[in-house]
C-alpha cells in the first residue's frame, strides 16, 4: 500500500512536472520569435529573448528528469544484463541506479552550491538584462548563510589541509593511465547497464576526483550551467517541437501521398518515395529516429497493403531515417558546433550537399534493384496511385515551402541557426491550424514527447560535458595527438581506424552519445592531422549514421521494427544492410573529395 501512495504520489509530480515544463517550452518559442518580429519590425533588439530561453531550458531539463527516467527514456547498453540469471540481474540493476544517484547528486550538489555562491556575491548576468543570478538559481538566502565559509571556496585558499585533504591525487598519472582508467571504467559501467549519460558523468567525476580530489568538484556547478543555459542548444527542443506538430497534425501524411503521387512512374514506386520522404522532412525533424518513425508510421500500413517486399520497405526506412541527421538542421551538427566552437549554420550548409548525395545514391541502388528484381515490387496496375499532379503538389508543397523558409532563412540572415527552430515551429503550427487537423490532445502529446525527449539529450549532454572536462584536465586528447603526430600516421590510415571505430562503437551505443563521447577525445588529433574541422563534423554525422543502422543498438532498427512488430531486428538489419555499405562507400568518397562538404559553405560566404 505505502509503494502504491508512493507511485501514485510520483505520477501526480510527473504529470505537474509535464505540464509546467510544456508551458515553459510554449514561451521560450514566443519570447524567441517576439525577438525576431521585434528585431526586422521594428528594429529593437534587446537580445533578452537568447538569455531567458536558456534559463527556461534550464527549468525544463531539470523538470522532465524525473518523468523522463521513470518512463524508461533513458538509453542504457543492457543487453548482457538482461541475459543474467535473475538475482545477478537485479545486483546489477541496484548498482546502475547507484551509480546514476551518484552523478545526479554530486551534479546536484556542485549546481546548488553554484547557486548559493551567486547569491552571496550578488552575481548578474553578462547578458544586456543583468539578470541577478539569484533568480535563474533560485535558492533562499538562509540556506545561503548556512553554506557560507570563510574565503568562500577551498579554490581561493589551496594551501589549508582540508583543502590538501580534498586536493589527494594519485602521484605521477600519466595520460596513457587516465585513458587506460577512463576506457576500462566506461566500458564496465556501459556492459553493466548504467545508463549512458550516467556512465559518461561516473568516469568524468572519477578521473576529476582522481587527479584533484574533491578540489574542483565545484567546478561542475558551472558545467551544468553554461551546458544548460548554451544558446546554440536552446534549439534543439524546438527542433524537436516542430518535428512532433508535423507528425500529429496530419501534415506529415498529407506530405506523404503527395510525394507518392510525384514519383509514381520512378521505378520503385513508393520505395522511392521512402527516400525522397525521409530527405524532406529530415530538414524539418533534426533527428535520424523521428524521421523514420515519422515516414514509416505512414509508409508501413501503405506499402504492405499495396504488396511491396518487406525486404525494400523496411531497408529504404531505415536507410532514409539516417539523412535526418546529415541534412539540416541537425542535433548531432548542432551539439558538435558546441563542442568545438564551429559555426552551426557552416555546419548546416555543409550537410546540405552530402545529405542530398546520399539521398540520390540511394534512389539509385532502389532504382537498380527494382529493376533487376522486379518481384519486389507489385504490377503497375496496383502500384498506380490515384489522382494527379495537382493534387500531388498541393500535398507537397506546404513541407517543401517550410523546409526553404527556414533554410532561407538561415542563409538570408533573418533568423540565426538557433531562432530557426522557433521560427519553423510557428510555420509548422500555421500550417497545422490551416489543415485544421492538430487536435489539444495531439498538441498535448506533442508538446509531452518534446519536454521529455530534450531533457535526456541535454543529461548526456550535462555528463559528456563533465567527461570532457576530465578528458582535457588530464591531457588525453593533447598526449593522444602528440602521439600520433611522432608515430607520422597518415590522415588516410586515421580516417580508416576511425571508421571501424565508430562502426564498432556504433553497435552498441547511440549516435548522439557517441559524438558527446568521442569528440572531446579524436577532435585534437584530427586537427592535428590537418583535417578541417566543418568537414570532420560532416563525416562524423556520416559515420553516426551508419551506427544507427548496426545491430544490437541501431536506433534505426528498433524504431522501424515497432511499426512492423511481426518482423525481428534481425530482419530489419538484413533489409538494411546494403545501405551500410553504400554508406561506407560515401563516406571514402567524401574524403577522396573533401570539397564536396566545403564548397557549400565556402560559396555562401
Amino acid at each position: 500500500m505505502p509503494l502504491r501512495l508512493l507511485s501514485a504520489a510520483l505520477d501526480r509530480v510527473e504529470r505537474v512536472a509535464i505540464g509546467v515544463s510544456a508551458v515553459l517550452l510554449v514561451l521560450m518559442g514566443v519570447l524567441m520569435n517576439t525577438e525576431v518580429a521585434g528585431r526586422y519590425l521594428l528594429g529593437l533588439s534587446t537580445q533578452i529573448a537568447d538569455e531567458y530561453a536558456g534559463y527556461l531550458f534550464t527549468a525544463v531539463t531539470v523538470l522532465c528528469l524525473l518523468p523522463a527516467l521513470r518512463r524508461g527514456r533513458f538509453l542504457a547498453v543492457d543487453g548482457v544484463v538482461r541475459r543474467l540469471p535473475a538475482r545477478l540481474r537485479l545486483v546489477f540493476v541496484v548498482l546502475a541506479a547507484l551509480v546514476g544517484a551518484l552523478v545526479s547528486l554530486v551534479l546536484g550538489w556542485a549546481s546548488l552550491r553554484l547557486a548559493l555562491t551567486s547569491l552571496d556575491y550578488g552575481s548578474v548576468s553578462l547578458q544586456p538584462s543583468q539578470t541577478p543570478l539569484a533568480i535563474p538559481r533560485p535558492w533562499c538566502r538562509s540556506a545561503s548563510r548556512c553554506w557560507r565559509s570563510p574565503s568562500s571556496s577551498a579554490l581561493s585558499s589551496p594551501s589549508r589541509p582540508a583543502a590538501r585533504r580534498r586536493a589527494r591525487r594519485i602521484p605521477c598519472m600519466g595520460w596513457t593511465d587516465a585513458l587506460l582508467i577512463y576506457g576500462l571504467t566506461l566500458a564496465g559501467c556501459l556492459l553493466g547497464g548504467v545508463g549512458i549519460g550516467a556512465a559518461m558523468g561516473f568516469v568524468g567525476i572519477l578521473g576529476v576526483t582522481l587527479a584533484s580530489g574533491t578540489l574542483l568538484w565545484p567546478t561542475f556547478g558551472d558545467i551544468v550551467w553554461n551546458t544548460t543555459t548554451n544558446f546554440s542548444l536552446v534549439s534543439i527542443p524546438l527542433f524537436v517541437l516542430m518535428g512532433e506538430l508535423i507528425l500529429h497534425s496530419g501534415i506529415a501524411g498529407r506530405f506523404y501521398s503527395g510525394v507518392a503521387g510525384l514519383l509514381r512512374r520512378v521505378p520503385g514506386g513508393l520505395a522511392q518515395t521512402n527516400i525522397a520522404g525521409c530527405a524532406v522532412f529530415s530538414a524539418v525533424a533534426g533527428s535520424s529516429v523521428a524521421t523514420a518513425l515519422t515516414v514509416g508510421t505512414v509508409a508501413v500500413r501503405e506499402m504492405r497493403t499495396r504488396g511491396y517486399a518487406d525486404s525494400l520497405t523496411l531497408g529504404t526506412l531505415t536507410a532514409g531515417g539516417c539523412l535526418g541527421i546529415l541534412i539540416p538542421p541537425s542535433i548531432p551538427l548542432i551539439v558538435y558546433g558546441s563542442m568545438t566552437q564551429e559555426s552551426v549554420i557552416d555546419l548546416f550548409m555543409a550537410g546540405i550537399v552530402p545529405g542530398v548525395l546520399l539521398a540520390a545514391i540511394f534512389s539509385l541502388f532502389v532504382m537498380v534493384r527494382v529493376l533487376l528484381q522486379p518481384s519486389l515490387v507489385p504490377s503497375g496496375e496496383r502500384a498506380a496511385q490515384a489522382g494527379g499532379l495537382g493534387p500531388a503538389l498541393a500535398n507537397a508543397l506546404p513541407i517543401l515551402a517550410l523546409v526553404g523558409a527556414i533554410i532561407g532563412g538561415m542563409y538570408a540572415g533573418v533568423v540565426t541557426p538557433t531562432e530557426a527552430s522557433p521560427f519553423g515551429c510557428l510555420l509548422a503550427l500555421v500550417l497545422a491550424l490551416l489543415y485544421r487537423d492538430l487536435t489539444w490532445k495531439s498538441l498535448a502529446h506533442a508538446l509531452r514527447n518534446t519536454v521529455l525527449t530534450s531533457a535526456v539529450i541535454m543529461f548526456i549532454t550535462i555528463n559528456a560535458q563533465i567527461l570532457n572536462f576530465a578528458v582535457v584536465s588530464s591531457g588525453i586528447g593533447r598526449g593522444l595527438a602528440t602521439s600520433l603526430a611522432a608515430l607520422d600516421v597518415s590522415p588516410f590510415l586515421f580516417f580508416c581506424v576511425l571508421l571501424a571505430i565508430y562502426l564498432v562503437i556504433g553497435m552498441f551505443i547511440d549516435g548522439l552519445s557517441i559524438m558527446l563521447l568521442t569528440v572531446p577525445l579524436l577532435h585534437p588529433s584530427l586537427m592535428a592531422l590537418g583535417f578541417n574541422a566543418v568537414w570532420v563534423g560532416i563525416i562524423l554525422v556520416v559515420f553516426i549514421e551508419l551506427g544507427a543502422l548496426t545491430p544490437p543498438m541501431g536506433l534505426n532498427l528498433f524504431a522501424i521494427q515497432s511499426i512492423a512488430p511481426d518482423r525481428t531486428l534481425a530482419e530489419v538489419a538484413w533489409a538494411s544492410f546494403p545501405y551500410c555499405v553504400l554508406i561506407v562507400v560515401f563516406s571514402f568518397v567524401l574524403y577522396a573529395f573533401p570539397q564536396l562538404v566545403l564548397w557549400l559553405p565556402a560559396a555562401l560566404k
